[in-house]
Order: C-alpha cells, then sequence, then structure tokens
C-alpha cells in the first residue's frame, strides 16, 4: 500500500519537475503547479489518488487551500481496458497566483496497482 501512495506522488511529481519535459508537459513548469506549496501538492495527490481509486466516470474531485486561494478539481472523463489492464483518461485542471491551467491526461494501472502515466490506446476501440 506504502508503494502504492509512492507511485501516485510519483506521479504528481512528474506534473510539477522537469521529467514533465520528457512527457512534453514541461510547459506545466511555469504554470500554476510551479506555484503549489506542500500542503497544496499533497492535497493534489490526494485529489489524484480519490480521482483514480474511487470516482466515477463524470465525477470531480475537488481541492482547495483556502489559506493561499489555490485551488484545483480532477474529473475522471472515462474509464477502460487496454494494455490488459484498467486505464483512466482525466481531466486535471488547477489554479494558483493567478495561472489557470490543465490538461487531459491518461494513466494505466500497473501490476502493483499503481498509476502510470500511459500513451494512446493500443487499440482503435472507443
Amino acid at each position: 500500500m506504502l508503494m502504492k501512495h509512492w507511485l501516485t506522488g510519483l506521479a504528481i511529481a512528474a506534473l510539477l519537475t522537469s521529467t514533465a519535459t520528457a512527457q512534453n508537459i514541461g510547459f506545466l513548469n511555469k504554470g500554476p503547479l510551479a506555484y503549489l506549496n506542500d500542503t497544496e501538492k499533497t492535497l493534489l495527490t490526494e485529489a489524484l489518488k480519490q480521482a483514480l481509486d474511487n470516482s466515477a466516470d463524470g465525477e470531480n474531485v475537488k481541492w482547495e487551500n483556502p489559506a493561499t486561494g489555490h485551488k484545483g478539481r480532477i474529473e475522471v472523463i472515462d474509464t477502460h481496458q487496454d494494455y490488459g489492464t484498467t486505464c483512466r483518461t482525466l481531466l486535471i485542471h488547477t489554479y494558483a497566483s493567478g495561472r489557470e491551467g490543465g490538461g487531459v491526461y491518461r494513466l494505466c494501472q500497473a501490476d502493483d496497482d499503481s498509476w502510470r502515466f500511459a500513451p494512446r490506446r493500443s487499440n482503435k476501440q472507443p
């Protein structure tokens, strides 16, 4: 279970650091995610975990830090099977320090039950 939480945090770290460049999302380093403090990174990580593990398609998971006004939401767009496992497409939207941004990301569940960023679907099913 600890490994699962660690890897979810790693997924957030990929959004927050220069490793994001390798996934063609390096532009986020100058967006709202770059202005999140540790508390907000934890809130975002918990919201991501909630969305991936427990939310139905179409459901939104929101987070907010009242002290700074920074906030965001994660919408589960769809859940599907691919690569022999469950994958989820999420819309992640964040607002911080007057900046607003977001994107659509696809994560698939690995053998150890962690979630990892994934490329487009391997098949042509909708």
